[in-house]
């Protein structure tokens, strides 16, 4: 009998010690990112992030060479409905508790990040969204825009939509879409 609940233990050790357990890291699931270009050439973007969040103080978005374009009225609200407090000018350095809640920017010339609190940790729907000044810009032989809307992202995407909607009608004759290297 001891021989037989010896094996058995064994067995047990055998199939639960080879079962791998992962710490969780952060992720990004699904983004949804809507634009709408006004008649000025000014967007609205709304962006909508599906996170599974398990580490750090916040979460960002960076976005280079922006040139004569400014981020402005930023707005951050999560799945439970928290609306976070946009402090302005946002400190990389501060706490977790100090950056529960709030949101803001960091810039430096044409270069900004949009920044916001982790709240707490686990599955998470981040809805924030912002104002882009000079969207559309003017060249010598057509207008355009050449935003990238998923530079420098620190985790990968599983899924990513995009959708522009603007006052003036696009299609397919009025429009060229250039995903550089992306299918779509």
């Amino acid at each position: 009998m001891k021989k037989i609940i010896m094996a058995l233990s064994v067995f047990l050790c055998l199939i639960f010690g080879s079962v791998q357990v992962k710490a969780q890291d952060n992720s990004l699931d699904a983004m949804n990112i809507n634009v709408y270009i006004d008649k000025e050439g000014d967007a609205h973007i709304i962006e909508v992030w599906h996170m599974d969040v398990y580490e750090g103080t916040a979460v960002y978005k960076v976005m280079e060479n922006m040139g004569d374009s400014n981020i402005t009225h930023l707005e951050v609200m999560d799945e439970d409905g928290l609306v976070y407090t946009n402090i302005g000018e946002w400190n990389v350095d501060a706490s977790f508790e100090e950056k529960r809640g709030k949101c803001g920017l960091v810039q430096d010339d044409d270069y900004y990040e949009i920044c916001f609190g982790i709240s707490e940790y686990g599955e998470k729907v981040y809805t924030f969204e912002y104002d882009v000044s000079n969207f559309i810009k003017q060249y010598n032989d057509y207008q355009g825009c050449k935003f990238a809307f998923f530079s420098e992202l620190s985790l990968d995407v599983n899924e990513a939509k995009v959708t522009i909607s603007s006052y003036f009608d696009l299609d397919e004759d009025s429009a060229f879409v250039d995903t550089f290297g992306y299918d779509f």
